[in-house]
Formats: C-alpha cells, sequence, structure tokens
C-alpha cells in the first residue's frame, strides 16, 4: 500500500518544484536569482516570493508576490520554502514554514536568542528537512579540502586559518561575528572536527566592522578566523595545515593550491556556492528526505559558543563587544 508521504514523494520527484522565498532584500534578491537559474532548467516550475515591505516586490518578474507569510502558505502548494529574512523573525518563520509539513532552507543564525534557539531546535517535528545556510560547506574547493582531511591526505591537521575581508562598507544591522566570521567558525569546527565549545579562545580582538580570533584546540590545533568590512583588500582564504601537507583555498577566484612534501599542485576549483547550496536542498524536497544540516548538535554547538561569547565579552558600560 502506498502511504500518503510516499505519494507525495512521487509527486514532487515527478514535477518541477513550487518554491517560496520569504524575504527579498539584498541576501534575499541573490536567493531569486538563483532560483530562476533553476526554473531556467525546469527544476523550479513556479517561484512565489513573500516580503512585508512591498516596495521590495515591485518588477520583480516573479508567478506571484505576497505580503504577508501565512497567506502565502494558506494560498500556494508549495512544496519548499527559502527564509531570507533578519535573524530576530527565523525561528518564528521556521515554525510556521514545518507547521505545514514542508521542508525549509533558513539563513543562519537560526536566532537572536540561545533560549529561542534551543528551544526550536529541541522542537523540530520528527521528519522535519531543515538546512541551514552555511553555504560555503557546498563550495566545491572547501568540500575537496574536506575530502581531504577525512581521508588523512594532509596528516595531522595542526591548523586551520580563514580570512574574510572586503572594502564594502557594512550593512546595516550586520555584525561581524555573525555575518562574516559565522562561515569561518563553522568550517573550523568542521575541518578540525572539534566542537567549537570545547575550543580555548587565546585571543580575541571584535570591533564595529572587524573581528580577529585566534583558538587552540585541547590537542594542540590551532585556528584563527579574521574578518573584516571596509578593508583595504578583498579576501577570501582558506588555509588548512597538517604534518603530510597543506591546502590553500581563495574562495572567490577557485584558485586551490595543495602541497605535499616538495610538490605545489595548483587547481581551478569552478564553484557557485549559494547555487550549490540550493541545489542540495532541491534534492533533498525531490526525494523527499528527512534531514537537518548541519546536525542539531553542530547547531547548537554554534549557537551556544555565538551567544556565550558574545555575553562574556560585552562591556557593561556601553553594551559593545570588546578585546579579551
Amino acid at each position: 500500500m502506498t502511504t500518503a508521504a510516499q505519494h507525495t514523494r512521487s509527486k514532487v520527484a515527478a514535477m518541477s518544484l513550487v518554491i517560496g522565498l520569504i524575504g527579498c532584500g539584498r541576501w534575499g534578491k541573490r536567493h531569486l536569482s538563483t532560483l530562476k537559474k533553476f526554473k531556467t532548467t525546469e527544476e523550479v516550475g513556479r517561484i512565489v516570493v513573500c516580503d512585508v515591505d512591498t516596495t521590495r516586490l515591485m518588477d520583480i518578474d516573479v508567478d506571484a508576490v505576497f505580503s504577508s507569510t501565512e497567506t502565502m502558505l494558506a494560498e500556494e502548494e508549495l512544496d519548499a520554502a527559502l527564509i531570507v529574512t533578519p535573524p530576530a523573525s527565523h525561528v518564528e518563520l521556521m515554525r510556521l514554514v514545518l507547521n505545514h509539513q514542508l521542508p525549509v532552507l533558513v539563513e543562519k543564525p537560526l536566532g537572536n536568542s540561545m533560549n529561542e534557539v534551543r528551544s526550536a531546535l529541541a522542537s523540530l517535528p520528527e521528519g522535519a528537512t531543515v538546512m541551514v545556510g552555511f553555504l560555503l560547506r557546498h563550495h566545491e574547493g572547501v568540500r575537496r579540502i574536506h575530502a581531504m582531511v577525512k581521508e588523512g591526505d594532509l596528516g595531522d591537521i595542526h591548523s586551520f586559518s580563514y580570512t574574510r575581508t572586503t572594502p564594502r562598507h557594512r550593512p546595516e544591522g550586520a555584525e561581524p561575528l555573525t555575518t562574516l566570521a559565522v562561515h569561518g567558525l563553522d568550517l573550523m569546527a568542521w575541518m578540525l572536527e572539534t566542537p567549537l565549545m570545547t575550543m580555548n579562545v587565546q585571543q580575541s580582538e571584535v570591533e564595529t566592522d572587524k573581528a580577529n580570533l585566534c583558538f587552540k584546540t585541547n590537542q594542540h590545533q590551532s585556528g584563527v578566523v579574521s574578518v573584516a568590512w571596509s578593508s583595504e583588500k578583498e579576501r577570501r582564504q582558506i588555509i588548512v595545515e597538517g604534518t603530510l601537507g597543506r591546502a590553500e583555498l581563495d574562495f572567490g577566484t577557485g584558485g586551490l593550491n595543495v602541497r605535499k612534501g616538495s610538490t605545489t599542485h595548483h587547481l581551478k576549483v569552478v564553484s557557485a556556492p549559494l547555487e550549490d547550496e540550493q541545489r542540495a536542498f532541491l534534492e533533498w524536497v525531490r526525494n523527499g528526505e528527512p534531514r537537518v544540516y548541519p546536525s542539531h548538535e553542530v547547531l547548537l554547538d554554534h549557537e551556544t559558543w555565538l551567544h556565550g561569547f558574545a555575553e562574556a565579552n560585552r562591556s557593561p558600560s556601553d553594551g559593545s563587544l570588546c578585546e579579551n
């Protein structure tokens, strides 16, 4: 006998998808542009967009627009939804989408409150499909380096470095830790196979437009995450070093240099991480695959560390983060 869930999975797999995009600000428009690419290949059949700011819905060339998420969910037969709104609304919107038994891709961070995030993760419905937007995990160059780490090609890993600087000015409401550094923190924990909460912060400097963090693990591995807006140069660099070799990636240009012994291989990786992230999510939707990625444990570790670090380094005089 075919169950209702199996019937739904078969229906989704046999047709192009109907996707709802919630939030059409600067990053939401990037998501929309990527979804339109999938529409040209008929992997997505219909795109509907919701934003409370109706001026953002003018002239965006989609199949339908809404100013209310509840209305969109009630009137459209969606196959999945993407949440690209300010972090304060992520948890509420994610719960709303999951209550309609829809897969959801939600941008990071999950929320502004540790209790809110902990409660949201603990109350995820059974069989939920949730992807949180750590898009650099989907970058082909990053995936290659991670494969080298897992297969032992670089030996025992002893250091990780992440640099992301840009001449662009800081967007309104953005913070260096939760907007820029969070990707480096995620990759550091992933590559070193060590939860953030078990690492020791050796040095930290966090200001309005930049953050520099140095870590040491209990296995004596070192990690550095350095990010900044209003910088002189655009830099997007990841370096992973081990006892047998070193991998260095420019995740902007795709240049990947892998050194083993006296030999260095210069490679060129073609990757569009946002497109790769959406492609992976759409594949989950088509397969009806219940999954949370990164895992509950990783998401909770990240959120606990971010909120704990912010609280521990908050100046009581002005509420800003200060150097350790």
